[in-house]
């Protein structure tokens, strides 16, 4: 976890000068939940703002942008494999730094990411971790990403280094350790998955056997003993819920195994082989694939960022969802991927969740909403807080950190 920005028993701090991100950078360092919005971003920013794994950044990656040279296209690359969600808005216009979950904090002002001028260049950033902001601040950024779109895939991305990058894109640095105050460090092996110790593939959603360590006379050793114990991780309250439509469990693609079984690895959690989580109170990792609505505006349906929470429904293919459809409770996304080489496309989110009971319906997230005023959406996020109480509460056994 990076460095609280505030410290002490401030709630509103403002940095100004030649060291925002001297502040800022050590504070997202390591955190797994920070959604950023940059609308400049130079060569390096990736060494100003050290986003990894989980977290995602929306940038002015037009051709405009690229071709003023605002925008390097080598450091989107770069997030991008290490992780990072890529959104672009040409209209961008905005610095914000949003961080979730445990220690949460607000970050904006003028600041670009802009290595070369930074050191000289007056700038000033306000830092809050008052509530009523934070929640002001989620809302900012579902609306951003619902006009952003889907994110940049790795393809689009090279494609735009290739055309608009001045000069050779440095090395990736070597991954680094993130740090948890609830499990074991992990480090991320960027080799490879050739290369690497060998742990078996994970199965995926229904496609048998998850990952299992290596043989023990085979002289390799996985990088982490995948789920010996029960797993305890982060777990914040959800702030915002989407409903997620989906047909149940599904075989995973090739491509898409090998990106679950690095999740596998970072978390020190087996896929769950039924889907879904299916120990009560325990931690499960999974797959949701979306496949492509072609000729749709929206071909995966409304974008769901990282950190954000969804609540699945189960949908049969092509058809709406019945009053008595299955729902599972909240599971947080940590990160999503298109497989480009399907036809149609398929999008996958990795999801961590807990199974809690009762078993609920569709028609008990209407009774739960309708008082509020609302209904049951596939097309909105849900982020006032009474509305996301009362999702909340249809699962009364579950508990979140503070």
């Amino acid at each position: 976890m990076g460095r609280h920005p505030l410290g002490g028993d401030r709630s509103v701090r403002l940095v100004s000068g030649h060291a925002v991100w001297e502040v800022l950078g050590p504070a997202v360092a390591g955190r797994t939940d920070v959604v950023a919005a940059v609308p400049s971003v130079g060569a390096d920013a990736d060494r100003l703002l050290p986003l990894g794994r989980g977290c995602t950044l929306v940038v002015n990656a037009s051709p405009e942008a690229l071709q003023r040279g605002t925008t390097d296209p080598g450091v989107l690359v770069r997030w991008q494999r290490a992780g990072v969600q890529i959104h672009s808005l040409a209209t961008l216009n905005a610095t914000l730094v949003l961080a979730s979950g445990t220690d949460p904090f607000l970050a904006t002002g003028s600041a670009d990411a802009a290595p070369r001028s930074a050191p000289r260049m007056f700038e000033a950033a306000l830092i809050t971790d008052l509530p009523e902001v934070l929640e002001d601040a989620r809302q900012a950024f579902a609306a951003l990403l619902a006009l952003a779109g889907d994110p940049l895939t790795g393809a689009q991305l090279l494609e735009l280094e290739n055309r608009y990058a001045t000069e050779p894109a440095p090395r990736p640095r070597a991954a680094t350790v993130v740090p948890s105050e609830t499990r074991a460090p992990v480090t991320r092996d960027v080799r490879p998955a050739a290369e690497r110790p060998s742990v078996e593939r994970a199965a995926g959603a229904a496609g048998g056997a998850a990952g299992t360590p290596a043989d023990a006379g085979s002289g390799q050793s996985p990088e982490v003993e995948l789920d010996a114990q029960p797993v305890e991780l982060p777990w914040p309250r959800p702030r915002t819920v989407y409903l997620l439509g989906w047909t149940g469990p599904a075989p995973v693609s090739e491509r898409a195994r090998e990106r679950l079984a690095e999740w596998e690895s970072d978390l020190g959690l087996r896929a769950s082989p039924g889907g879904v989580p299916t120990v009560e109170g325990r931690f499960a990792l999974f797959p949701v694939c979306i496949t492509e609505n072609l000729g749709s505006d929206r071909p995966f349906g409304l974008p769901v960022p990282t950190g954000a929470h969804v609540v699945l429904v189960t949908t049969p293919a092509k058809s709406a969802p019945r009053p008595s459809a299955q729902v599972e409770s909240p599971a947080r996304v940590m990160g999503s991927w298109v497989d480009e080489a399907a036809y149609p496309r398929q999008k996958y989110y990795f999801l961590v969740g807990r199974h809690h009971a009762p078993r609920r319906t569709l028609r008990d997230v209407n009774a739960a909403l309708q008082p509020l005023g609302a209904k049951a959406s596939f097309l909105q996020a849900y982020m006032t807080s009474d509305k996301v109480q009362a999702m909340l509460d249809l699962w009364p056994g579950a508990e979140y950190d503070a």
